[in-house]
């Protein structure tokens, strides 16, 4: 079990109190410009949004998402993206009204890192290995294969 802190000031002393626990069969993405989180619940297959400031759940965005892996979130917290562990596709869950769409994919998603790239994240590769890119705009998406960079030889000055 992983716990959530929040930390606030009062009286200008720090108090941190237990926000929200996540087992190991679930996932946790913050929504930018929100103080809520949503959560993957991996056994339920369930998507849901908490405050963790009060521990109480907003809403159920989505249930019956079979093979949750990771997830996170657009860069204005409007969709939360969610891995799928048995098979090649992403799913992306609306905040607003809980639409779910499948994008599929050439390849399995292992994971889903956000890049600098507003709505572009990493979602295999291993170091030096190849990669698979997700992009996303709108209801369009993608992926993309980026393959590995050549290993550079040093050169002796003699």
């Amino acid at each position: 079990t992983t716990e959530i802190y929040t930390l606030s000031l009062h009286d200008a002393l720090p108090i941190s109190r237990i926000a929200a626990a996540v087992t190991d069969s679930a996932a946790l993405a913050f929504l930018p410009n929100s103080g809520n989180a949503a959560i993957g619940d991996r056994k339920a297959g369930s998507v849901y949004v908490i405050q963790p400031v009060t521990g109480r759940i907003v809403g159920v965005l989505s249930s019956g998402l079979d093979a949750i892996g990771e997830i996170t979130t657009s860069s204005d917290g409007a969709v939360v993206y969610v891995t799928d562990l048995s098979g090649q596709h992403i799913r992306s869950v609306s905040v607003a009204t809980g639409e779910v769409r499948t994008f599929e994919l050439p390849v399995s998603p292992v994971r889903i890192e956000r890049l600098k790239n507003v709505d572009t994240f990493l979602i295999s590769a291993e170091s030096g290995q190849p990669a698979w890119i997700f992009f996303s705009s709108g209801n369009d998406a993608s992926a993309v294969f980026v393959p590995a960079a050549p290993a550079v030889q040093r050169q002796s000055r003699e």
